[in-house]
């Protein structure tokens, strides 16, 4: 939690987790945040933000790159046994989620297609990496435009989706780990192991480092 993540200094990063926190739980019930050892002493004993439950589990990843910051987003939602909506420490809500949102078996922020950003990203992993799974190897050779989902917001009731989708993404990780250091790990601004969970009805799971 000790760096800007994006923003201009860590400390905004931390105004960013208080304020998602706090409306959330203002339409919720239930917030749950999914942390390692180190967020969940930031943000828990030190800031004292009001969330209802800590699963503090993220400490296993710490071995991987640090720069594969959506790491702790696949290990939090292969963890989920019901409907959730994962919530980034970047959202702020003004109002609680629409009902038929939350009902969706799949669901994510927005769509995003035939963006140059997915296919230089793309290219540059084939020229580098040497595994890739079946999946996105025959989406490939359709020549078709990448489409992607944004996941500042993500989750549904498709459970076993997410444990399937997590498990193939870690195996890609794994499987290229020796190539890594060939390509820009990080698309992002690298990892904080926090992730937050909103449950249908009284909803909202998170994740944190």
């Amino acid at each position: 939690m000790y760096f800007p993540a994006g923003w201009v200094s860590p400390e905004y990063n931390l105004m960013s987790w208080a304020l998602s926190c706090l409306q959330l739980r203002k339409y919720y019930k239930e917030v749950t945040l999914y942390a390692d050892s180190t967020a969940a002493n930031m943000l828990i004993d030190t800031l004292a933000l009001p969330y209802t439950n800590v699963v503090c589990d993220l400490d296993k990843l710490n071995n991987y790159n640090t720069q594969l910051w959506a790491l702790p987003k696949l290990h939090a939602y292969a963890n989920q046994e019901s409907p959730f909506l994962h919530v980034d420490g970047d959202v702020f809500i003004w109002e609680r989620f629409d009902e038929k949102l939350l009902c969706g078996s799949l669901i994510a922020q927005n769509e995003e297609a035939a963006t140059d950003y997915y296919e230089r990203i793309l290219e540059s992993l084939e020229s580098e990496l040497s595994y890739f799974p079946p999946e996105i190897v025959a989406e490939r050779k359709l020549n078709m435009p990448v489409h992607a989902f944004n996941a500042g917001i993500m989750g549904g009731s498709d459970t076993e989706f997410f444990k399937s989708y997590s498990a193939k993404a870690f195996e890609f990780v794994d499987k290229n780990v020796t190539h890594l250091p060939k390509i820009n790990v990080s698309t992002g601004p690298g990892r904080k192991n926090i992730s937050r969970k909103v449950k249908r009805n009284s909803p909202v799971r998170r994740r944190g480092k």
